[in-house]
């Protein structure tokens, strides 16, 4: 965080990975009961980060550790535009990097990433699935003098994982591409609730962004809200990319206004820099003002309240969604 530009107030649009990754890599939250990758529309036409730069000579390819086929990553990656997909059965590393659980341990999938990165003509766009910030968060021998004392198991997985990815960045530095690669870090979803604050609707999807340049290297924070479905045209705008593509989000450099969505439970969740609503399908049955953390005090029926445009925006979110799903065009004819 003191070497980019970082968004404290970022908002995952779902509750599970096999929700986040569509958001992550095609700008695709997941507004219904379904996830998209197990729903009927599995197979309309999206795009992704990999496919939108695939015509400008970029390789993709997604790496996770975890048994191949798992949460269909690997149809939905292909379905995206990947022309790469490493899984567990592609890992060449010794049988004893395997946690026992989920998969290859982080550090060392980081590192078979790096190597077969190494492999690829440039320019390239990879994209990394962690695993071991799971329960039971086995961490590996070797490591385990790198956690600190005193650390609940989840606390110890995660300190595993931002270890994992202190070893993978100094691996980075030492290859050719390092200096010309603009690096994101977020997280598929928040991670178990432990205070008042997470257990609530808000917090609950409460999560980290950062955004590294090496070349650019500075702290910046951003206020403003953010979510997954941000990070593609984020990125191609530091790009230049003058494309047309489809997103459910916006540039987090331009000069707009922040905002994220998320569903659950048959209620859509609007949260803005200055309000947070809940909207059942046919009214707006709950109004925060942004400063109300725990969501304490519903202004819904307030006569001093008048609420904003944010469920006009809301409602055209979801009529877009529903209908390029419907009519598989998502993407623009």
């Amino acid at each position: 965080m003191k070497v980019s530009d970082s968004w404290p107030n970022c908002f995952a649009n779902a509750k599970r990975s096999i929700e986040g990754i569509p958001a992550v890599l095609s700008s695709m939250p997941s507004l219904m009961d379904q996830s998209f990758i197990n729903s009927a529309y599995n197979v309309s036409n999206i795009n992704s980060l990999a496919s939108i730069l695939q015509p400008y000579g970029y390789t993709s390819a997604f790496f996770h550790g975890g048994n191949n086929g798992t949460m269909g990553f690997d149809n939905f990656t292909k379905l995206a535009g990947y022309s790469n997909y490493f899984g567990k059965k592609e890992y060449d590393g010794p049988s004893e990097d395997y946690d026992g659980h989920w998969g290859i341990f982080d550090d060392r999938f980081f590192s078979f990433m790096v190597r077969k990165i190494n492999g690829f003509t440039p320019p390239f766009h990879s994209a990394f699935f962690s695993i071991s910030s799971h329960h039971p968060y086995t961490i590996p021998s070797d490591y385990k003098s790198k956690i600190p004392n005193g650390l609940t198991p989840a606390q110890q997985g995660m300190a595993y994982a931002d270890a994992s990815l202190q070893t993978f960045f100094e691996l980075a530095k030492k290859q050719k591409w390092y200096e010309n690669t603009l690096f994101i870090i977020t997280s598929d979803h928040s991670g178990s609730a432990t205070i008042p604050y997470t257990y609530n609707r808000l917090g609950a999807y409460h999560i980290p962004l950062l955004f590294f340049d090496p070349q650019n290297a500075h702290s910046t924070i951003h206020s403003e809200i953010a979510q997954q479905t941000d990070i593609l045209p984020s990125a191609l705008d530091l790009l230049n990319f003058s494309g047309k593509y489809t997103a459910f989000g916006r540039d987090l450099f331009a000069s707009n206004r922040g905002w994220s969505i998320n569903y659950s439970n048959q209620t859509w969740e609007f949260i803005t820099d200055s309000s947070i609503l809940l909207f059942d399908g046919l009214n707006t049955t709950h109004y925060y003002l942004r400063s109300d953390s725990l969501l304490v005090n519903n202004l819904i029926n307030s006569n001093n309240v008048k609420i904003d445009t944010s469920s006009v925006f809301l409602r055209s979110i979801l009529q877009q969604y529903h209908y390029g799903l419907i009519h598989n065009q998502i993407l623009q004819p």
